[in-house]
């Protein structure tokens, strides 16, 4: 069977939708695709088609096939790259029919151009630039823990000190690859949020919600704090008067297409605003945001954060009750 064998597209709505679509049979091969599908993956489709599922190596890919086409079930494949490609989508695997053997639909999503590295000269000299302030921050706050100053202003200075550390770390970062991943306790992370928190709301009650069972996980430790950080931020910025910083341990869980044996589950829970419902989960696209003068460029950055952990992110939402979930792979700190 050649590409030329499979239709280019099925129903006339493919040809007016905004997001590409695939069609496989029941051999998990290549039947029908959009316009958009067919033309930009050809290559790609001719590979498939030739060698199968498995040609591609795309495990997670070919797990979520087979769980459509054999169980009925829908699965998410977060921050999604064909294999050999630039580019990246958010992909939904899901079935067509009520019997197993099924037929199978790939929807694709593209992840705006933000999130595919478009201007990274600009960026650079961004991250250049805001060096120098951030220096001169650290050295006031420097200064200041050195005056003779009552214990609680010396142990806020100091709290900037390490701050302007951890952004000076975070701005390094963006500019080189990702750094090997480290054993953390979950729970460490959490009490650093819930002191700077404190600090920077007194007004706000910040109240712990622990699994004492969760034992220490590779992570990327400051990335994965800077999300955190984002997300209390954002609670604050919605009018908060509580925040709840919650971990759980779900065993068996399914991210990306891959089973794990241990999830770590990291809620953040307010009683602010909450988020417009016609947002949606656009909320975490780049240059989308819940409230007047935000950049929309927070929540972008912790969805990228978690799916670089192999893992997902979603939220519930209401006036007075919401919360993002953060769950991520947790494999436990090697012996030795």
């Amino acid at each position: 069977m050649s590409i030329k064998d499979a239709p280019r597209c099925g129903p006339v709505v493919w040809m007016q939708a905004s997001t590409g679509f695939l069609l496989l049979d029941a051999e998990l091969l290549p039947c029908e695709a959009s316009p958009a599908v067919a033309d930009g993956f050809a290559d790609l489709l001719r590979q498939w088609m030739e060698g199968g599922l498995q040609a591609l190596g795309d495990e997670a890919l070919a797990f979520a096939a087979r769980q459509a086409r054999d169980e009925g079930r829908t699965t998410h494949l977060r921050d999604w790259r064909p294999p050999g490609r630039a580019e990246r989508f958010d992909l939904a695997v899901g079935p067509i029919g009520d019997l197993p053997g099924r037929a199978v639909l790939l929807e694709f999503w593209p992840l705006p151009a933000f999130a595919l590295g478009a201007g990274a000269d600009e960026l650079k000299v961004l991250l250049h630039e805001l060096r120098n302030p951030l220096a001169g921050l650290r050295g006031a706050a420097q200064l200041l823990a050195r005056m003779t100053l009552a214990p609680e202003a010396r142990e806020l200075a100091e709290l900037v000190i390490g701050e302007a550390d951890r952004m000076a770390e975070l701005l390094q970062s963006r500019t080189r690859p990702a750094r090997a991943l480290r054993a953390h306790n979950p729970h460490e992370l959490l009490e650093r949020l819930c002191v700077l928190l404190s600090a920077e709301a007194p007004g706000v009650r910040v109240e712990r919600d622990y699994d004492p069972s969760l034992p220490a996980g590779l992570a990327d430790g400051e990335a994965l704090f800077a999300a955190l950080l984002n997300l209390g931020r954002n609670a604050i910025a919605a009018g908060a008067r509580l925040i709840v910083l919650r971990s759980r341990a779900e065993a068996g869980r399914v991210l990306a297409g891959r089973r794990h044996r241990l999830v770590l589950r990291i809620d953040v829970e307010d009683d602010g605003e909450g988020i417009p419902p016609e947002l949606g989960e656009r909320i975490f696209e780049p240059m989308v945001s819940g409230r007047p003068g935000g950049s929309g460029l927070g929540l972008a950055v912790v969805r990228e954060t978690v799916c670089a952990h192999g893992g997902e992110i979603g939220f519930r939402s209401k006036p007075g009750a919401t919360c993002f979930s953060l769950l991520l792979p947790w494999e436990a700190k090697p012996d030795g």
